[in-house]
């Protein structure tokens, strides 16, 4: 086979520019950290890739939203444990007043209820990041007052009874909220004897000199049990944010993993690589220093 200087020549610059090539392919990738600079370099790679950052994306979103709900629920675990203290107190209050002994200070204990409602509205209109803790997705204005005549605790709210709830997995929404519905709701048969109105009227006989009776000792015992277990609610809500916490934190860890063994290149074995196709075209450009000069005044 006759092999021209043209054929060689064309064979020379046809290697220089795959050299060329490689090394600029091999620069871009260490430049980029990433063996993919476009889709047609690994379409099923590219796919992996997009599948990763979208999950990633997404656990970055229920992380976001877990560790903005911290706070509110830490300052409604604050502001039941608050109030049990309050009602706590009240209960010690109503069987030191049914105690004989105790019948000519009835107007003294009735003054003391009076602050300890004033402390229950203070923590029932709590609010956390200009949202009321227990006024439910309605944050126009505090969900609870007293009338100014001091008679009546009213609802200050158009509905205390809205869930606030935040996503935290793809398919997963939690309630973050304890209700003033399901916290203050009717505790009898009387829709008037909630927990604030049930004060109120055994703070008045009190002042007439009438002792608690065994009907507002229950319902005020009742509250408090409710109330008790509104708080076991809050403590799983914040057990349950701290455990998916963990688990999305986990899995964000594998996806980076993941995407990294599908899109980061070796960038020890890419500098070696381009030092070697670096070195081929240097010897290249020695080749053709003597082959394409040539011409017929060399054959003469």
């Amino acid at each position: 086979m006759r092999v021209s200087d043209l054929l060689m020549s064309n064979t020379y610059l046809s290697g220089i520019a795959k050299n060329k090539s490689k090394i600029d392919t091999l620069s871009k990738q260490i430049a980029n950290q990433s063996s993919i600079l476009k889709p047609s370099d690994s379409p099923i790679g590219t796919a992996k890739i997009m599948r990763f950052e979208s999950k990633i994306a997404s656990t970055d979103l229920y992380l976001k939203n877990i560790n903005s709900s911290y706070g509110f629920v830490n300052e409604t675990i604050r502001g039941l444990e608050s109030m049990e203290s309050e009602i706590s107190g009240i209960l010690v209050k109503l069987t030191e007043a049914n105690n004989a002994i105790n019948q000519d200070h009835l107007e003294n204990y009735a003054a003391q209820l009076d602050q300890s409602l004033d402390a229950l509205l203070t923590s029932a209109n709590l609010s956390y990041d200009g949202k009321y803790l227990f006024g439910g997705t309605s944050h126009s204005s505090q969900p609870f007052a007293i009338t100014a005549d001091r008679s009546e605790v009213v609802l200050n709210s158009p509905d205390v009874s809205g869930n606030s709830n935040v996503k935290i997995g793809n398919s997963t929404n939690l309630k973050i909220n304890i209700t003033g519905e399901e916290l203050f709701g009717t505790i009898s048969s009387d829709p008037e004897r909630d927990i604030f109105n049930t004060i109120i009227k055994i703070r008045d006989d009190l002042k007439n000199g009438v002792m608690p009776t065994e009907a507002d000792v229950t319902a005020v015992d009742s509250f408090h049990k409710k109330l008790l277990n509104k708080m076991s609610d809050a403590g799983y809500i914040y057990n349950t944010l701290e455990n998916t916490q963990s688990l999305l934190e986990s899995q964000r860890i594998e996806l980076e993993s993941m995407l990294s063994t599908e899109k980061d290149i070796d960038m020890a074995k890419a500098i070696v690589d381009m030092q070697n196709y670096d070195y081929l075209l240097q010897v290249s450009y020695k080749m053709s220093a003597m082959i394409l000069p040539k011409s017929l005044l060399d054959f003469i």
